[in-house]
């Protein structure tokens, strides 16, 4: 069996699965998509922050006691309510620097959305 000729593929450098992805990382997005795109990861994290508190909601009425007892018990109070105080904190803070760049440059912001729609 000979070798299939490949001039370059044998000297790799780089993994294969960037060498597929270095045509998307060369091109560059524009600044208004780079903004919605924080935005939205941003309100996902927040989403993400309101679900862990309404899970501890969730924990405080739950029917997984002995005999479908309602109620938290003590790996509720203290492992897992903790736990999702910790994930709902994690989750505002990822989302904080977003949010607050967009409140501060909010007009900016718009500027750029309403600049592609408007003609001339």
């Amino acid at each position: 069996m000979t070798p299939v000729n490949n001039p370059g593929l044998d000297k790799l450098d780089e993994p294969p699965s960037l060498l597929a992805l270095k045509p998307l990382m060369a091109k560059r997005l524009p600044r208004g998509i780079k903004a919605h795109a924080l935005v939205l990861a941003a309100c996902v994290f927040l989403l993400l922050g309101a679900n862990h508190v309404l899970d501890m909601f969730e924990l405080v009425r739950s029917t997984r006691g002995p005999g479908g007892a309602m109620g938290a018990w003590y790996t509720d109070v203290h492992a897992q309510i903790p736990a999702q105080l910790v994930l709902t904190a994690a989750a505002i803070l990822a989302a904080a620097p977003t949010v607050l760049v967009y409140l501060l440059l909010g007009r900016l912001f718009m500027r750029g959305l309403l600049a592609g729609a408007l003609k001339g």
